[in-house]
């Protein structure tokens, strides 16, 4: 099986070639935070719900102080609003 991912890996190299890297990497917190949001969601709906948090609040920390009934009202759109918001209060604490 390993060989096999291998080949495919090289056959999928030769032809697209290596993807270019981002110049700047992202947040690793932003990166957390949007995967929590992305949990059984499409991306669009985790996208907006991950965009209502950033515009409602201007850091994590004030995340992080927020009653966690308020997170789950701003991400309600990617579902699952109480255990995503529970999930996020948890990695912020």
């Amino acid at each position: 099986m390993k060989k096999t991912i291998l080949d495919i890996n090289k056959k999928l190299l030769k032809h697209f070639g290596k993807p270019p890297r981002a110049a700047k990497l992202p947040d690793p917190l932003d990166m957390l935070i949007g995967t929590i949001l992305s949990q059984n969601t499409n991306d669009q709906n985790s996208y907006k719900a991950y965009k209502n948090l950033k515009n409602r609040f201007k850091t994590w920390e004030e995340v992080h102080k927020a009653r966690r009934v308020t997170i789950e009202k701003e991400i309600k759109i990617a579902g699952l609003g109480f255990q995503k918001s529970t999930a996020i209060k948890n990695v912020l604490k």
